[in-house]
């Protein structure tokens, strides 16, 4: 979600043209949809209940996505540089209680892991940069 909101940081007046776009295509449904539901009533009163529950389904998977913060888009824009840190993050979670124990270990020691190997990485490609710039001098 963090890079959501980087996005949106760096990109405002891209985002801003999406959201009121996103709102015309939403009214737009929303009006197509009143006309559908109104002739569907009319001529196949028998998918009524069945379009009602794909509706509850769908307000229900909203309420559960924003009550786990997966839709919220909310003043967090200084915290954008807090959240790049992976670790920070999964600390985060397990303080929340999101994730147990074994799970955040696993998670941390995977991190912990990755940041070591780029590191090497990191390390190899200045030595052979370094190793590479004394062949050019030598061959000189």
């Amino acid at each position: 979600m963090s890079g959501l909101r980087d996005w949106i940081a760096r990109n405002k007046l891209l985002a801003l043209v999406a959201l009121v776009l996103g709102a015309g295509v939403v009214t737009t449904t929303i009006v197509f949809g009143f006309v559908l539901l109104v002739v569907l009533i009319a001529e196949a009163p028998f998918l009524v209940p069945i379009l009602a529950g794909l509706l509850l389904l769908a307000l229900s998977l909203a309420w559960v996505a924003a009550r786990r913060g997966y839709l919220s888009i909310g003043s967090d824009a200084d915290e954008s540089e807090e959240s790049l840190d992976p670790v920070e993050e999964l600390e985060r979670r397990y303080v929340r209680g999101e994730i147990g124990d074994e799970e955040f270990e696993h998670r941390l020691s995977v991190l912990l892991d990755a940041d070591e190997r780029a590191g090497r990485e990191h390390e190899w490609d200045r030595d052979r940069d370094r190793d590479g710039d004394r062949e050019v001098a030598f061959e000189r």
